[in-house]
This record gives C-alpha cells, structure tokens and sequence, in this order.
C-alpha cells in the first residue's frame, strides 16, 4: 500500500470493516485525513494505519488522548516511543486516536485490534495501560496474550494524572450506562446511576 495512496469513503470503509457512518462521524471528529482531491470530491488518506508490508510481524506503539484539547500530552506519549524505539534499533508504526476510552470506536484501535487477531504484531508498546482503553485496557492486553502479542508498558504517566484516568473512565462508563438505561424508572438503576455520578463528582474534587 503506498504510503500517500488516498480511498475514497466506500474503500475506506471497506479496509476498517465500518459503515460509511462511522467513517464520516470519524471524519467530523479529526480522527481522519482527509484530502480534496476536486472542489467537488475528496478522499481519506489512511495511510498511517496501514503499513506497507502487512506480511511481516510488526512493532506497534499505540498513543491516545480524550479530546484535541489534549495534543501536547498526544505529542509527549509520541516522543516517548519514538526515543524508546530508537533506543531498541526495531522498526516501528505508531497508531493514535483522539476519543474516550469507554469506546472501541476508534480507527487506530480498530486497526490494532485486527493486526493483533492476524497475528501479525510482534509487539505493543505502550505509555501507559490506560492509555490503551481506559477500565477496558485488560481486554485488549488479554488478546495479546492469547495471539502471542509481547506487551511492553512504559509507564510514563505522572502518578498525579492517575485520579484523572480514573475519573475519566468513570464518567465514560457512566455516560454508556445513561445512554442504556434512558429514562428507566427502574430505581434500582436510577439509584446505582446516582452512586457512581457521586463517587465521580469526588474523584473530581
């Protein structure tokens, strides 16, 4: 695949195994390139997730922050592989996202997920392991060890940012529970809702 090959929104879709709505909600959120090839029409240039040889066993580094707002820590956690990497002599790709943890609806995510099910990653580096998925990082790390994927966790992350991860994945698994339940009037839901909004409304203070 070359490097600057540029798909349209139906190939793109095709190589992520998505809907043509996640991708354009991609898209929206900057998750994406996107290149106007004519005033009228444009293409995705998704390079960055898929290596040239997909044969080979590869090393992979996977960096993600919450929002844009966040694209120094994004920066930083790219710096850290790129010196850890250099320091090993191995031959690496980096994947990013910009997103929540509670979700797997992230393109590099996704991408990772399906090179560590080929079988074709030797390796993941991470930062950190929420940096991965949030409370959902043992998941992904289970996978690795059931493909015989090496997992190298650096553990960079300051100890003062840790209530933070954690509050943010509270509230992302408290928006997933609201979206859920709506307006159950279940009060035993309604009231489990109202004890983790309190538990995350003091990690926050």
């Amino acid at each position: 695949m070359s490097e600057h090959h540029l798909y349209t929104l139906e190939e793109s879709a095709e190589l992520f195994d998505v809907s043509s709505t996640t991708m354009l909600q991609w898209e929206q959120e900057g998750k994406l390139a996107v290149v106007e090839t004519t005033p009228d029409n444009y293409k995705y240039n998704i390079s960055e997730f898929f290596p040239a040889e997909k044969t080979s066993m590869m090393t992979i580094g996977y960096v993600r922050v919450s929002t844009q707002q966040n694209d120094y820590d994004l920066a930083r956690q790219i710096a850290i592989l790129k010196v850890y990497f250099q320091e090993q002599g191995w031959n690496y790709q980096i994947l990013q996202d910009i997103g929540k943890k509670g979700s797997f609806r992230h393109p590099g995510l996704i991408h990772l997920l399906k090179l560590i099910c080929n079988q074709q990653v030797q390796r993941l580096v991470l930062t950190n392991k929420h940096k991965l998925l949030g409370l959902g990082s043992d998941f992904v790390l289970t996978l690795c060890e059931v493909f015989h994927t090496q997992v190298v966790i650096l553990n960079t992350i300051d100890e003062e940012y840790v209530p933070t991860e954690i509050t943010e994945d509270l509230k992302g698994v408290i928006d997933l529970f609201k979206s859920r339940i709506g307006d159950n009037p279940n009060p035993e839901r309604q009231e489990l809702l109202k004890e983790l909004k309190a538990i995350a409304g003091t990690l926050s203070t």
